[in-house]
């Protein structure tokens, strides 16, 4: 149920629906698919290859095709010690390859 809170400025009255944060959403929306290797791109090791700037030497750190799509940013951070710049490079492009984008 959406509450409307009423704010005033300068006598002028305006109704606000409250924006819903991502945390509102149900956990099943949070999760995301892990999607099938395609063309070329069968393991960690390959699709790490095919995206560049050094990620292949990061290929060890990630167990399977499962891990490599389900790993958070800060399960990369901690437990793998990635880099910032490496992680929003494979999370990027992770994201490039669910929507179908092939590095």
């Amino acid at each position: 149920m959406l509450q409307f809170r009423t704010l005033r400025f300068f006598s002028i009255t305006h109704n606000y629906i409250p924006i819903r944060r991502y945390s509102d959403l149900p956990l099943i929306a949070n999760r995301k698919e892990v999607p099938p290797p395609r063309g070329n791109i069968s393991t960690p090791k390959d699709f790490l290859e095919r995206i560049g700037r050094g990620c292949v030497g990061l290929a060890d750190k990630f167990q399977d095709w499962e891990h490599l799509f389900t790993a958070t940013s800060l399960e990369m951070k901690s437990k793998m010690g990635l880099a910032a710049k490496e992680r929003k490079w494979i999370l990027r492009w992770r994201e490039h390859y669910r929507k179908g984008i092939d590095p």
